[in-house]
């Protein structure tokens, strides 16, 4: 993977917030963050123009919607790749046939950071081991920053929020177990 990709840092449990290294990028305005979110929340596939335009603007698009997409991925294709080529076709966020790819390290996305940690800290519980897991929902619940996706708009992005806080609820439950089984009720 190239090492550009592999700086990244994509924070979408609490508001919007891209990284490289120490550098936080401006994805710019409402309708590109919330592109950028909806590739961000499906990184490594394709999303077809048509799906953007349904997660981003609903069913009710602008007639000049297809524009405003081209022009939203060329301005966040800037951002994130500031020393592509304009005539190149990019390594962080490609055009796949009808639609666009984020190629992005899983491990730069909280939202798959969390998910593993989740994964690994229910083995722990159902090993008994309730230190281990509690540790580890621990540490997945401070990767949330507030509510996830808070400042993006858009059907998508709203759909992912109750599904995150939901997740997140489900995930205190489970350290809340966890403490229980270690004697800690308070």
């Amino acid at each position: 993977m190239p090492k550009e990709q592999g700086s990244l840092d994509i924070e979408l449990l609490g508001p919007l917030r891209v990284r490289r290294g120490e550098r936080e990028l401006d994805l710019g305005s409402g309708r590109r963050r919330s592109v950028f979110a909806v590739l961000a929340l499906r990184a490594g596939q394709a999303v077809s123009r048509a799906e953007l335009i349904r997660a981003v603007w609903g069913d009710d698009p602008p007639a000049t919607v297809e524009g405003s997409l081209y022009t939203y991925v060329s301005d966040l294709r800037r951002v994130l790749e500031p020393r592509r080529s304009r005539w190149s076709g990019g390594e962080v966020l490609v055009s796949s046939g009808g639609g666009y790819e984020l190629r992005v390290d899983p491990d730069g996305l909280d939202v798959i950071r969390l998910e593993r940690l989740r994964e690994r800290a229910a083995q722990h519980a159902a090993r008994e081991q309730w230190q281990s897991a509690y540790d580890l929902f621990t540490e997945a619940l401070a990767l949330w920053r507030g509510e996830a996706l808070i400042d993006v708009g858009g059907p998508f992005a709203a759909r992912h929020r109750a599904r995150l806080a939901e997740l997140r609820l489900a995930t205190i439950e489970c350290r809340a177990e966890a403490a229980v089984a270690l004697g800690r009720a308070e």
